[in-house]
């Protein structure tokens, strides 16, 4: 009994000690330092469970498989994560170089058009699109 006891504080103990592990940890530790937990705290209760069972053994091989399939989850989500940052940062390089083309057509327009007033003669194709008329006063027209 002492020895259950002594087996379940501890694991409370390792689990709120590691309660407070930095974000920035990769997610394949904490998944894993998260799955030896559960693995030992389930190890510790099959363990008392069975008459004959040994807590602490058990707790053990719980704590070990439980790291093994945490950490294989969390290799599997920081790669997924890795996987989509690329798939966002592909997507934005593209539309840097669509927002740089067009930037390119508009300073390429506003180019000829300036050069086209400065000049004092419109485009022949754009006599029924610019007014050219007196403007009676109105310097913005």
């Amino acid at each position: 009994m002492k020895s259950r006891c002594f087996v379940l504080s501890l694991v409370a103990v390792w689990t709120l000690s590691l309660s407070a592990c930095s974000p920035n940890t990769p997610g394949s530790l904490s998944w894993g330092v998260g799955g030896a937990l559960a693995g030992a705290g389930t190890g510790a209760l099959v363990g008392s469970l069975i008459t004959s069972g040994d807590v602490v053994a058990s707790a053990g091989l719980g704590s070990v498989i439980g790291f093994t399939a945490g950490a294989l989850v969390g290799l599997a989500r920081d790669r997924a994560e890795i996987a989509r940052v690329q798939a966002i940062d592909d997507q934005l390089q593209t539309n840097e170089e669509l927002i740089n083309e067009r930037q390119r057509q508009i300073d390429s327009e506003y180019e000829r058009i300036r050069e086209q007033s400065q000049s004092g003669e419109l485009d022949e194709s754009l006599a029924g699109q610019v007014y050219d008329g007196p403007t009676i006063g109105v310097p913005g027209r």
